[in-house]
C-alpha cells in the first residue's frame, strides 16, 4: 500500500512536449532580446528574438478571463512573415482542443490566460 495520493493531473506528457519545443527552437536556448510588441489588451505579446540571428518566436499571453481574438495582424509584423507561414509551436494543456499536431491554430481565440508561442516557418 502507498501513502501517496492519487495524482489529480498527470502533466508528464505536456512537460516532455513543452521541453521538446524548446530544445528545437533556437530562439528559446540563446540569450537575445525581448521586445513588448504589445502591453496587452487583453493580449500581451512579446518576441524573443536571438543575438546569432536564430528566427524570431513570439508569445501571446491572454490576461484576461474571457476569449480574446488572435492578434494575427500584429504576428504578421512582429515575425516578418504571412499568416501562412505562422505556426503555433507550443504544446496544449491535456484535454484542450487542437489540430493534427496537437497545438492550437493560429487563427483560434486564445482562452482565460492561455499562452501561445509562434514562429514563422519559411517559404
Amino acid at each position: 500500500l502507498s501513502d501517496r495520493e492519487p495524482v489529480a493531473c498527470d502533466l508528464t506528457d505536456f512537460i516532455a512536449a513543452t521541453n521538446a519545443m524548446k530544445a528545437a527552437t533556437p530562439a528559446l536556448n540563446e540569450e537575445g532580446p525581448i521586445d513588448v510588441i504589445s502591453p496587452g489588451d487583453p493580449v500581451v505579446q512579446l518576441r524573443k528574438r536571438s543575438e546569432r540571428a536564430a528566427a524570431p518566436v513570439l508569445a501571446w499571453i491572454q490576461t484576461g478571463e474571457g476569449m480574446a481574438e488572435a492578434p494575427l495582424a500584429a504576428a504578421e509584423r512582429a515575425l516578418e512573415a504571412p499568416q501562412e507561414r505562422l505556426q503555433v509551436i507550443s504544446p496544449r494543456f491535456p484535454g484542450a482542443s487542437s489540430d493534427a499536431s496537437g497545438r492550437a491554430p493560429c487563427t483560434e481565440p486564445l482562452g482565460p490566460f492561455e499562452m501561445r508561442i509562434l514562429r514563422a516557418y519559411p517559404d
